[in-house]
């Protein structure tokens, strides 16, 4: 097929597509809109600083130890108890770890606590309450250590209530519409495709013959209607036999 016939079929059936396309957003925002539960994210920011900040190595050292950090974080089930205690969630610390989310930036040698949930209050608490928690309990392990050998953490940013970050109702909107036209071109190309043998009129012959059609030959019903010279000696016939 040539450019104009992919032209053609888009004018002839672009409708499709376009209606495809309508009904495929307006789902995908009422489903994101009324269907999906939102949850709404919360989060705090940790620095993690040595008690020797002229010390090179030792500076390299509180880098190194971030992720280790993090990893605590995510992992100690103690600390999840204490969260869901404090919080006062009935929840396992395997369903209190869920809700979070730790990332550690060794270039700012800081701690990122993300917590989600459908409620932005509590996400709020779970962040803030995780790291207030953390922040104690390196506190109690600091007074067991040398001064020099002390990595302390502090909150720089305290949590907020929680911003609602799924479902993403524009994005989704959207990715509705963009699959959704796919889906109504493949409509329209599989309904060409049922549809190449047959021919519709003059143009569809010349596109497939190749030549020029000159004229056509109408149907033999319409050559003998009423009033046509075979119409009328059928019709004189009848009488003379009636006589």
């Amino acid at each position: 097929m040539e450019l104009r016939d992919y032209v053609r079929i888009l004018l002839r059936r672009g409708w499709i597509v376009v209606l495809v396309a309508v009904i495929a957003a307006i789902s995908a925002f009422l489903f994101s809109r009324f269907l999906v539960t939102p949850e709404y994210r919360s989060e705090v920011l940790l620095s993690v600083l040595s008690t020797r900040p002229g010390d090179y190595g030792s500076n390299l050292g509180v880098k190194a130890v971030v992720n280790n950090f993090a990893e605590t974080i995510r992992q100690d089930d103690e600390l999840a108890a204490v969260v869901a205690d404090r919080t006062r969630l009935d929840l396992p610390p395997d369903a209190i770890k869920g809700r979070i989310q730790v990332d550690p930036d060794e270039l700012n040698v800081t701690l990122r606590i993300r917590a989600t949930d459908s409620d932005p209050i509590i996400a709020k608490q779970i962040a803030q309450t995780y790291a207030q928690a953390f922040v104690e309990a390196r506190d109690v392990l600091n007074q067991k250590m040398n001064q020099q050998d002390r990595v302390e953490v502090h909150i720089i940013r305290n949590a907020r209530d929680g911003e609602r970050f799924k479902p993403q109702t524009k994005i989704n909107t959207l990715a509705g519409a963009v699959l959704g036209a796919l889906l109504g071109l493949l409509v329209v190309f599989a309904l060409e495709y049922a549809a190449a043998g047959t021919i519709r009129g003059p143009q569809d012959i010349e596109r497939y013959i190749g030549v020029n059609v000159l004229g056509a030959i109408p149907p033999a019903t319409a050559a003998a209607g009423r009033g046509s010279p075979l119409n009328r000696q059928a019709t004189d016939a009848r009488a003379t036999a009636a006589r």
